[in-house]
């Protein structure tokens, strides 16, 4: 009985200073300490769960991705990049403009997306004919139709053409910026009624030029035969 009140009255004592004995799980060893993974092992383990998901077109495309890159990304982004849809951000027509400027566009849309995070080729594709269809970007493989459309034409074997023209200038795009403006949506109010003019004079002069030479031609074959009838029947 004095051996249950003296632990009792430890166990007061201890509550009373506020401390508590330490759980035990019945053994004298240290508890191990839980091991953290690193950024970069989280990373690959995410990269293998998103694998998990792919299609059989995404793992046919990344196993020969080493082998033809293009054709990889025409269509999918880097593992672990996640795509963007939609409307293209200021800073993505920026990049992308910078490197229209700097890779020929030859049809390799998938190694041209490469420097474009969350855009794959079809995607930048697309942006070039849009761009070009608002009279923003000149590329002499691409023309409006009388559909008003715009058509391209792939080019042959070792046919060299002249770099796109990119109507967009830094001072658009700058002033775009510092009044929070979109890029393309202003350079379509400021850059494409005058492309567009440029455009239509160039059209209408040839026309009538050919015109012209159509004309003098006719006039000059049309004097030549009648001198010839005279001199025959005299």
């Amino acid at each position: 009985a004095g051996e249950g009140a003296s632990q009792s009255g430890r166990g007061s004592a201890d509550r009373s200073c506020g401390t508590l004995p330490e759980p035990s799980d019945g053994t004298d060893r240290p508890r191990k300490r839980r091991r953290t993974q690193s950024p970069q092992a989280t990373a690959v383990l995410s990269v293998k769960a998103e694998e998990e998901k792919w299609s059989d077109a995404k793992r046919r495309a990344f196993a020969a991705k080493e082998r033809n890159p293009n054709a990889y990304y025409y269509r999918f982004d880097a593992p672990g990049v996640n795509k963007t849809l939609g409307k293209w951000s200021n800073p993505e027509v920026v990049m992308f403009l910078n490197r229209v400027k700097e890779f020929p566009i030859n049809g390799q849309w998938g190694l041209f997306s490469m420097t474009i995070p969350g855009r794959v080729g079809y995607q930048c594709a697309n942006f070039y004919r849009y761009l070009i269809s608002k009279r923003l970007l000149r590329d002499v493989r691409y023309w409006f139709g009388e559909d008003g459309k715009v058509h391209s034409r792939k080019l042959e074997k070792g046919e060299e053409v002249a770099p796109p023209v990119v109507l967009i200038t830094d001072r658009v795009v700058e002033e775009a910026q510092r009044r929070n403006l979109d890029i393309v949506e202003h350079a379509i109010a400021t850059v494409a009624p005058d492309a567009s003019s440029e455009g239509k004079e160039g059209v209408e002069g040839k026309e009538s030029t050919e015109g012209k030479e159509s004309t003098e031609g006719k006039e000059s074959t049309e004097g030549k035969e009648s001198t010839e009838g005279k001199e025959s029947t005299e």
